[in-house]
């Protein structure tokens, strides 16, 4: 089924920034932090996830600013695990 593997992609991806987000936490480098950031906000808009862009701009945001905090991943974390859950439990009920 292409939307398993899609969903399958999303997951992964996402998986992959938030863990690079989480691993730059508040370095000395704003842009890169930025950037992934922005990376996540726009395949959560995609994958209509409103709650997880917002989270996403809110980092990229302080990350323009310079002002990211070691812990302001937390919130990003936590709407990736909720739109994981809306997502398998979606594929499930169309199986």
């Amino acid at each position: 089924m292409l939307e398993v593997e899609l969903v399958a992609i999303l997951l992964e991806n996402l998986d992959a920034r938030v863990g690079e987000l989480c691993r730059l936490g508040a370095t000395s480098e704003p842009a890169q932090v930025a950037r992934i950031a922005h990376a996540i906000r726009g395949v959560a808009l995609n994958f209509g996830a409103p709650r997880l862009a917002a989270a996403a701009h809110a980092i990229e945001a302080l990350a323009r600013a310079g002002a990211v905090a070691d812990d302001d991943a937390e919130a990003l974390v936590q709407e990736v695990d909720l739109v994981r859950v809306a997502l398998q439990t979606r594929l499930a009920l169309r199986r």
